[in-house]
């Protein structure tokens, strides 16, 4: 009967401590990442207040970043649609260790077409504001990208 007392008492305050830490831990939801529709929105309203950027088609996209087929899950580009070069991309990609290199490269390609007869637009574009939390890349592209950077993900 003592034995079957101390079990049960050591059962207790573990059953006591889990129910104590489950308790403490936050909500499902809230360990979820973001989605990229509302990191965008959150890239939006900080770089582009007045919403002058309008969204590029998905199958578009591709001709600006080069990712391989299949690294990225979900994407959103909004950009000038004039001869500005200001932006904002979201990715989520597949691989985020090899993520950083395909935006840098691609931004690079991006510079190096607008050098010659827009040369502000390059410098820009050199400038860029590249951000990421887990597997969301973003890019920022424009006057408000150091102040959307210092602010970061959130």
């Amino acid at each position: 009967m003592w034995r079957i007392g101390k079990i049960m008492k050591k059962w207790s305050v573990l059953i006591a401590a889990a129910l104590m830490m489950t308790g403490c831990q936050s909500p499902a939801a809230d360990n979820r990442s973001r989605s990229v529709a509302e990191v965008m929105n959150q890239l939006s309203q900080k770089a582009d207040p007045e919403q002058t950027l309008v969204d590029v088609e998905a199958d578009q996209i591709d001709a600006f970043y080069f990712f391989e087929q299949g690294e990225v899950l979900e994407q959103q580009l909004k950009m000038a649609s004039d001869t500005r070069a200001d932006q904002i991309a979201v990715f989520e990609v597949a691989h985020p260790d090899q993520a950083r290199k395909v935006i840098e490269s691609s931004l690079e390609a991006m510079q190096q077409q607008n050098a010659n007869y827009f040369p502000e637009e390059a410098a820009k574009l050199k400038q860029a504001c590249i951000m990421n939390k887990g597997a969301i890349f973003a890019v920022v592209v424009g006057e408000a990208a150091d102040a959307v950077c210092s602010a970061g993900l959130e």
